[in-house]
């Protein structure tokens, strides 16, 4: 799964059972930034080059876009996450926080982050992910990141078609200034 630890929730409210979450954040992370970007940068003309070089992603593809442009700074200049999910309950989202802080911001990235106003999960409203949002932008900036854009979209949904409609935004802010990466 798409975290950093394990964790459980319920369904829905009334649920008795919990589903089980395993976090494989580690090595999801790993392979992305190993095997896949190799065989990308192998098969098409992809840049080596950090500056050219960004993860995305969106709902708890955000988070680990988040997860892997701290761990991975080296090779990554921009991090672009569309409504990130890092939520403490019932996802351990603290553990992303502290990854992120402890990591630190060297070299420098452009980190972009959004969320819609009407978005919403099973297990929580709009108000939680845009409080948590803002945690995650404090976080960055914490661990001593400045190019940090965080966005609240009027009317937008947590669903592929919201976060489509704003990708090139946030692409164009992320590599508009290549200059300063």
């Amino acid at each position: 799964m798409y975290t950093i630890s394990d964790w459980e929730y319920r369904t829905r409210p009334d649920a008795r059972l919990l589903k089980r979450i395993g976090g494989y954040g580690d090595e999801t992370a790993a392979f992305l930034m190993g095997p896949v970007k190799d065989l990308v940068e192998r098969t098409y003309r992809a840049s080596r080059d950090r500056r050219d070089v960004a993860v995305a992603g969106s709902s708890m593809g955000g988070y680990m876009a988040l997860y892997v442009g701290s761990q991975y700074q080296r090779q990554v200049s921009k991090v672009l996450a569309f409504s990130p999910v890092a939520l403490d309950a019932p996802m351990r989202g603290y553990e992303l926080r502290d990854a992120v802080v402890a990591a630190g911001a060297r070299p420098t990235q452009h980190i972009y982050l959004d969320m819609g106003d009407r978005e919403r999960l099973d297990f929580c409203g709009s108000q939680v992910l845009l409080d948590h949002l803002d945690e995650l932008r404090l976080t960055v900036q914490e661990a001593g990141h400045r190019h940090v854009l965080a966005r609240v979209i009027a009317g937008a949904r947590h669903d592929e078609r919201a976060w489509g409609t704003r990708f090139l935004e946030a692409y164009q802010w992320a590599f508009g200034d290549m200059g300063s990466a």
